[in-house]
């Protein structure tokens, strides 16, 4: 039970359904959606700091991770994370062990090899979850987070009553944050330095890399696509995702990329909800060519954006749905391959350089050949052709555009 809760691609109606069927055998960590903050393994510097506020007294926060000191006169670049979880679930403790990787500041005594340290900002963003939904608890005691369901949740991409100063478009609440918290990180990553005495008043280089996983992949790269070229003061210099949802309308019968087996009922029935919900496009599941959430699947996906070379260097990192799977596990790739591919196939076709060594225009598609999500393959997979994980690649290959 609490494995299937523990999926990504559960929708509110689902988590309620099979939390009915045994109440009492819900592990409070799966059923909170959030996992508990791990401040031991995954130190912060600064936890739950307010860098949005919202109408009614809501308001959104991050975490802050830092290097390691090495010296007073080290720099590091910013980065940005967005957590995934289908747009209407999950929060910044997700993603509390990526963070702390990539600032260097993890006690698990692993060595990840990762070439740069990051100033990260491991942000919260709005939802389309219902605020009154139970069980669905994003904050709880052991989480940490201070971010409700009547803070962030009742919000789609079709969202028109929020804008930001960093593109021209008023609709797309969670995208409005992402651009929101590079902001706030641009104006406040020196705050954040490394210090063994005084406070050292600069290290933050002035580049930002922003990354995400799942729905967070889709978020980074409509955000850095909104917000202009390399030239515009409020655009980063590097963007990451690891099974990010590139292009909706190859998520859904009836393309049937989407990769649920009919004998999985319990992920079949709920496979198209997320991002149908959304997209604020209703809750039935597709039946034919004409569904009428296939234009507003285009309309939130970034591949409209990506045919501008001018924009920062990208690496994307996918599964491989319905493939032979390496171990026993219930997890499937739920972003599809097809969605990455045409993506990749599309910044080609629009001047990009597969595998280019540029700080803009440059993009790395990595295919794992195995049916795993996110973070699954993050650390123990390589993309084709190389020897790193797929985390140390990622963080090498767009070095050169944040360093």
């Amino acid at each position: 039970m609490n494995a299937l809760l523990s999926d990504p691609s559960l929708d509110e109606d689902s988590i309620a359904a099979i939390v009915a069927l045994d109440p009492g055998a819900v592990d409070p960590n799966v059923a909170a959606d959030c996992p508990p903050l791990e401040s031991n393994t995954y130190p912060t510097v600064a936890s739950n700091v307010l860098y949005k506020s919202l109408p009614e007294d809501h308001s959104i926060h991050l975490d802050v991770f830092a290097p390691p000191y090495e010296s007073d006169t080290t720099t590091y670049p910013a980065m940005v994370m967005v957590h995934g979880g289908g747009w209407l679930r999950g929060c910044k403790t997700n993603l509390q062990k990526e963070a702390s990787i990539a600032s260097g500041s993890n006690q698990d005594e692993v060595n990840y090899g990762l070439s740069q340290q990051f100033l990260v900002f491991n942000i919260n963003y709005r939802l389309s979850c219902t605020p009154e939904t139970a069980p669905f608890t994003l904050a709880s005691e052991e989480n940490g987070e201070v971010d409700t369901n009547e803070d962030l949740c009742g919000w789609t991409f079709a969202t028109t009553d929020d804008d930001t100063d960093h593109d021209a478009l008023d609709y797309g609440a969670a995208i409005h944050d992402v651009e929101d918290a590079v902001a706030w990180a641009q104006a406040h990553a020196n705050e954040y330095c490394p210090s063994e005495g005084p406070a050292v008043a600069s290290c933050w280089n002035g580049n930002v890399e922003l990354v995400g996983n799942s729905a967070g992949g889709n978020l980074v790269y409509m955000a850095s696509g909104r917000m202009g070229d390399v030239a515009d003061d409020a655009q980063v210099q590097a963007v990451g995702a690891w099974s990010g949802a590139l292009k909706l309308d190859y998520m859904d019968p009836p393309v049937d990329a989407w990769p649920c087996e009919d004998s999985q009922t319990w992920k079949a029935d709920n496979c198209a909800k997320a991002e149908r919900k959304y997209v604020d496009c209703g809750m039935s599941y597709p039946t034919d060519p004409n569904d009428p959430c296939l234009p507003e699947y285009s309309d939130a996906s970034p591949e409209a954006w990506y045919f501008d070379t001018s924009l920062p260097k990208a690496f994307f990192a996918n599964g491989t749905p319905k493939a032979v799977m390496p171990f026993a596990t219930n997890d499937l790739e739920v972003v599809s391959e097809a969605s990455a591919k045409s993506f990749s196939d599309n910044l080609e076709g629009n001047g990009w350089d597969p595998d280019g060594p540029g700080p803009t225009g440059a993009f790395l598609y990595c295919k794992i050949p195995f049916d795993l999500h996110a973070t699954n393959y993050l650390y123990d997979y390589s993309c084709p052709n190389e020897t790193d994980s797929v985390y140390v690649t990622m963080i090498d290959y767009l070095n050169g555009a944040v360093t």
